[in-house]
């Protein structure tokens, strides 16, 4: 019923150039990357999705738990970890099991969860660095791209 309410809402606000915010899925790479390379693809993605006007971070439960312990450990001591921690308060959660969708990353099995979150969250793009991930961009359902790519491609279109 509410999606029927906003329907001409979201027409209007196309036809006057407001674009939807793109949906992504990062890596824990990327969080690491961001909280110590303030001049990086990864802190601009994530500089973006705490803004949330061109990017919006999609999550899940298990990635989230990934995320926490990632960012106690590898970020604990970095001034940009309060706003690490802001994204993940602030992404949209998914709810998946890779298990149960039936995916699989067999040379990593910790990245199943990533890729299902992308999936489940029909997002735009899973940005990461992990050839893991990357090694199976060619057959995946989402586009599994690198930060600085997904920069390149996003200003191009």
């Amino acid at each position: 019923m509410l999606k029927a309410l906003f329907f001409p809402f979201r027409i209007l606000a196309r036809l006057v150039g407001y674009a939807r915010p793109k949906r992504v899925v990062l890596d824990t790479n990327i969080l690491i990357a961001a909280a110590w390379n303030k001049g990086s693809a990864s802190r601009r993605i994530v500089d973006a999705c705490l803004e949330g006007k061109t990017l919006r971070a999609v999550s899940s439960p298990a990635l989230r738990r990934e995320y926490d312990f990632i960012i106690n450990r590898a970020a604990r001591k970095s001034k940009y970890r309060k706003s690490l921690q802001r994204l993940i308060e602030t992404a949209e959660i998914v709810e998946c099991d890779a298990r149960s969708m039936g995916i699989e990353v067999p040379a990593d099995p910790e990245d199943a969860k990533v890729l299902a979150t992308a999936i489940a969250g029909k997002v735009n793009a899973l940005i990461g660095n992990d050839h893991h991930l990357l090694d199976l961009a060619f057959d995946s359902q989402v586009p599994i791209l690198r930060p600085g790519e997904f920069l390149r491609q996003s200003e191009n279109g």
